[in-house]
């Protein structure tokens, strides 16, 4: 990944995030790794360190149209370096929806966790979705995790922030981004410029054709 001191043409990075989140739309089997690029590619033009990557494990035998993807380098990470030293925790579990060639690509459950330490002990906020939920599970399709104090005791009984499901739209990779990089100071690489409206493009595209939560 580049570094904050490479040269300041990010047409190139741009211009191929665009292009993988055409192809994710697009479907078919070869979405998966579109869809890996499009991440690889808007971590790497903004919050993500420059030793940081994510990855795919290869399909497994009789799965063909579900695949997963992680942050980090291979098996047993999930972990996106970030460029203030923290961490992002990236899990998306992904499937082809239909038959046929023009199969689109669903996630069916992600998460997104800013964390100070790879094991998680300083996280700071977490956000979950869940395509399908058991019967009788009442938490949100789509829901944040605080981990905090309350100002006022506002709670039942031994109830804390970090328990509470806050119901939120669809989680994006985009969104999480954008609140690293604007609330919690996250440097990026490329400038406001060139970064804001990509990830703005990118995320309007998904969410066109996204299964909206419920609540």
């Amino acid at each position: 990944m580049p570094t904050r001191s490479s040269p300041p043409d990010w047409s190139s990075p741009a211009a191929s995030a665009r292009k993988h989140s055409a192809a994710c739309r697009a479907g078919g089997k070869k979405a998966f790794r579109h869809f890996r690029e499009l991440v690889s590619e808007l971590l790497c033009v903004t919050i993500a360190h420059r030793e940081a990557s994510v990855w795919m494990p290869k399909p497994k035998a009789g799965r063909p149209t579900r695949s997963d993807l992680f942050g980090g380098h291979g098996p047993g990470d999930s972990l996106v370096r970030l460029n203030n030293d923290a961490y992002l925790r990236l899990i998306v579990s992904l499937f082809l929806e239909h038959d046929g060639p023009d199969r689109y690509l669903r996630a069916s459950m992600c998460t997104y966790q800013y964390q100070f330490d790879p094991a998680g002990d300083e996280r700071v906020f977490r956000y979950e979705y869940r395509r399908d939920c058991d019967a009788g599970d009442n938490r949100p399709m789509g829901h944040l995790h605080v981990r905090g104090d309350l100002r006022t005791d506002c709670l039942p009984a031994k109830g804390t922030l970090e328990r509470v499901h806050f119901a939120c739209g669809r989680p994006t990779i985009e969104g999480v981004i954008a609140v690293l990089a604007d609330e919690f100071g996250v440097p990026t690489h490329a400038p406001e410029s060139v970064w804001r409206p990509l990830l703005r493009e990118t995320e309007q595209a998904f969410l066109r054709v996204a299964h909206p939560t419920t609540t």
